[in-house]
């Protein structure tokens, strides 16, 4: 079975709705062992609201912001089942998707969920997407389809191989966990997703991709520590 991580900081306004639809899915197939729920430091109503779901969902609670990397990483080394898969607090993939990930996970170590299709489609987002995937697979020699996709599976022991000496916490630890996991040769594979993005997201494109640049030469500069 496998275990749902959510990071999750100032999500007040979203975070009943993907919990939400991710007990209804449980509940109809029955393939969850857990939802872990890492509160990563919010100083919203986001605790408040997540110990009303104190006997579904298992929640810790980070006392400061370890940024999305050390949240996912805490989730995953509390997880229980023999799959993990981490998903953004939004809840921006059909929560059907799950099952193909858990099948693929049968025949590969890695599962990514591949935007095929965006809604609202903004073309910025869109070429500074492609356009940041193809710099990473040339700097790094991944051959990844897209590597910061809030939507990953792996089995338990993968994500624990990957995740218990992360570097980077910031939104590039995608990136740390992909060159680990092709230096250790994990199979990889992918489920094709429509992503739905929605007025409240936290991503802002122009903004955001200066700081996503600075943090790939960072990497890049520290690989010898990447192994």
């Amino acid at each position: 079975m496998i275990s749902i991580v959510i990071p999750a900081f100032n999500e007040e306004e979203r975070i009943k709705g993907t919990l939400k639809k991710l007990l209804e899915f449980d509940s109809k197939y029955k393939r969850l062992k857990e939802i872990i729920v890492v509160n990563n430091g919010s100083t919203d109503a986001t605790q408040t609201i997540l110990m009303g779901y104190s006997k579904k969902v298992k929640l810790i609670n980070l006392p400061v912001n370890l940024e999305k990397g050390g949240g996912i990483r805490a989730g995953i080394m509390a997880a229980k089942g023999d799959n993990v898969l981490f998903v953004d607090a939004d809840n921006p993939v059909a929560v059907e998707k799950i099952l193909e990930v858990e099948n693929k996970l049968k025949t590969s170590d890695i599962v990514i969920g591949r935007k095929v299709k965006i809604k609202p489609f903004s073309p910025v987002r869109f070429v500074l997407g492609k356009s940041f995937v193809l710099i990473v697979n040339i700097l790094f020699n991944l051959d990844i389809w897209d590597v910061l996709t809030g939507f990953k599976g792996f089995r338990k022991d993968v994500a624990v191989d990957l995740f218990k000496d992360l570097k980077f916490r910031c939104w590039i630890f995608d990136l740390e966990i992909l060159i680990k996991a092709k230096q250790r040769g994990y199979k990889i594979d992918k489920v094709d997703v429509e992503w739905r993005y929605d007025n409240l997201s936290k991503l802002r494109p122009l903004r955001d991709s200066i700081k996503i640049f600075m943090a790939v030469m960072k990497l890049r500069s520290s690989l010898h520590e990447i192994k």
